[in-house]
């Protein structure tokens, strides 16, 4: 699984620095907005609780891989291009955890869709609508990530097949 900092790697190689700067924004800015979003509005959304926590998580979880991927890369390359063993498994672990936390907030998340009430602080189904819609948006937004991914490994496998 890769992270913000896999990818700024691929955008640097292709778009320069300017590209590697804006993505290293957004990757810096985003899990810091998720952090305050969940933390601010803790209790904000009672027919889903998780759902704060969920933003919380993900964003600390997100820095963390972040860090661990630059630390990687400044004092742990070597000239086989692996990195050593306790690096790999730092990374699986991250990797599984937030692979079963992405599962998780999907359940709470989508699992609300059309249920919550956004206006009647005293209903049992009351969610803060930015709460909802941040969340909503930050999962959505993954998935329209992977698909534009998916989608431009099959064109250049394509690409260089033709070759």
């Amino acid at each position: 699984m890769g992270s913000i900092f896999d990818s700024c790697n691929t955008v640097s190689e292709k778009c320069g620095k300017g590209g590697s700067v804006i993505c290293n924004v957004i990757g810096t800015i985003l899990p810091i907005a998720m952090i305050s979003v969940g933390a601010i509005h803790i209790d904000d959304c009672p027919a889903q609780k998780y759902i704060c926590i969920y933003l919380i998580v993900a964003g600390a979880f997100a820095i963390l891989v972040t860090g661990v991927r630059y630390l990687e890369s400044m004092c742990c390359s070597s000239n086989s291009g692996t990195p050593p063993l306790p690096i790999l498994v730092v990374n699986g672990v991250l990797g599984l955890f937030l692979l079963s936390w992405f599962i998780a907030g999907n359940v709470w998340v989508y699992g609300l869709y059309g249920k919550y009430n956004p206006t009647d602080k005293t209903a049992d189904n009351y969610c803060k609508e930015l709460v909802y819609v941040f969340a909503f948006w930050i999962i959505t937004t993954g998935y329209i990530l992977l698909g534009v991914y998916v989608l431009l490994v099959c064109f250049v496998a394509c690409c260089c097949r033709r070759r």
